[in-house]
């Protein structure tokens, strides 16, 4: 049986080497990596990347690295995913955590994104060619996941509005439980805000 320590180290190898391969910075890369295990895993089903940061450490912050765009045909609503930005700073770490108020910072961020989206300021600020200026003209009604590369083995408690972590460590303990994806979508199911 696969330990933790050995699927993370595996995990960065597998960034690592794809990274190189496309080309790619090591966050973007990660982002790549971890969608494609979230997809792998049938927690989103696509996913385009989408980076846009704004306003970093203040109140109007604003985050989004990608979305899943499947569902819109079904009941017009978009996954807003954003992906852990201290990836390459952690990468190194013997087990690092995610502390609640860095996770929360990035739901906030995200958050600001959609609202400013749903109000149409936030396009004003962006460039027209960006992904995430199309990103914000298409956005209606929003899930959303945050992806995070430290090793949270449980859900961090008090979040904004009960939204969901998306820890590839809390995927691996789930596999190695033989859990479901049943299981899966109430551990990690999405939160839907208007």
């Amino acid at each position: 049986m696969e330990s933790l320590e050995d699927y993370r180290h595996d995990l960065i190898e597998q960034v690592k080497n794809y990274g190189q391969e496309e080309e790619l910075f090591d966050q973007d890369a990660f982002f790549d990596v971890a969608c494609n295990i979230l997809r792998d895993n049938e927690v989103i089903a696509e996913f385009m990347p989408s980076p846009y940061r704004h306003g970093e450490g203040t109140s109007h912050f604003m985050t989004v690295d990608g979305y899943d765009f499947s569902s819109y045909d079904q009941d017009e609503s978009i996954v807003i995913i954003g992906c852990d930005g201290g990836y390459s700073l952690r990468q190194n770490q013997e087990m690092p955590t995610i502390q609640t108020s860095e996770y929360k910072k990035n739901l906030t961020g995200m958050r600001n994104f959609v609202l400013a989206s749903l109000k149409g300021t936030v396009l004003s600020q962006m460039e027209e060619s960006s992904e995430a200026y199309g990103l914000a003209q298409f956005i209606h009604e929003i899930k959303t996941t945050f992806v995070d590369s430290a090793c949270t083995s449980s859900p961090i408690e008090s979040l904004p509005d009960a939204m969901p972590q998306c820890s590839l460590c809390r995927i691996f303990i789930l596999r190695q439980k033989g859990e479901g994806n049943q299981h899966r979508s109430t551990s990690m199911g999405f939160s839907t805000f208007t």
